[in-house]
Order: structure tokens, then C-alpha cells, then sequence
């Protein structure tokens, strides 16, 4: 799956340019979650279905940020997010000597304190099938 560089690329721009322009709205789609109008926010509003072949999750916009789009959108068939607050260097960290997404999971919990950290297999259960094991 290519949800790294999905979150990277996510992460990076927002930064850039919500430090350029206070006003800084990437997309006009959903204005009443500020979250919403940011790059790439679109895909926090996408329900992944298991067997689909969609590579770009938001899995890791997920782990960064305390958007709970299942919540804030009240839409059930939304994954339930209530992980918050890691980093980009946290999940790289966790990522790297990973092969697969099981491992990936199990090192973010292992390798950090995180107080959110007991909802990691409820995040990665939505977005991980059983045929990424």
C-alpha cells in the first residue's frame, strides 16, 4: 500500500501552506470541518471496502491527526478514528525493517508512548485486510 507516501505528501503540504496563509483551504467540499478543507482531506471521507484494490488509505493522516471522521461526519460505514498525535518521524520509525502492515502495527505500539495507542488495532483493522498480512 502506498498510505506512507499519501501521508507524507498530505502532512507536507497542509504544513507548507497553512503556514504561508492563516485562510489556507485546500478544497471547498465540506466547510463546516476545517480538517475537511485541507490537501488532500478528501480521502478521510472515502470508505474502503476490503477486497478493493485502492492503494492510498487515509492511514496515516489518521495516526497524525485527532479527526475522528466517523464522528464529525456521522457517517457509520467511516472507519472509527480515535488515534491522535503521532509524528511523521514516529510512524517513519515504525515503518522502516516492516514487512508488512502487521508489523508496521505492531512496532507504532511498541516503539512509542502514545496515550491513544490502545485503538491502533481498531485503526489498522479498517484500512489492513487479511489479504495485506
Amino acid at each position: 500500500m502506498e498510505s506512507w507516501a499519501e501521508g507524507v505528501e498530505t502532512k507536507v503540504t497542509n504544513d507548507r501552506y497553512l503556514g504561508l496563509s492563516a485562510n489556507y483551504i485546500a478544497t471547498g467540499s465540506i466547510r463546516n470541518y476545517r480538517p475537511l478543507n485541507l490537501f488532500n482531506s478528501n480521502k478521510q471521507n472515502k470508505v474502503i471496502r476490503h477486497g478493493s484494490n485502492y492503494e492510498y488509505t487515509p492511514i496515516v493522516i489518521d495516526l497524525l491527526d485527532d479527526f475522528n471522521q466517523r464522528e464529525k461526519l456521522n457517517r457509520r460505514e467511516l472507519p472509527i478514528d480515535r488515534v491522535r498525535g503521532y509524528t511523521l518521524r514516529q510512524i517513519q520509525t515504525s515503518l522502516n525493517r516492516s514487512r508488512g502492515p502487521h508489523t508496521w502495527k505492531e512496532r507504532l505500539k511498541h516503539q512509542h508512548n502514545n496515550v491513544t495507542q490502545k485503538y491502533i488495532d481498531e485503526l489498522f483493522g479498517v484500512y489492513m485486510f487479511e489479504n495485506c498480512r
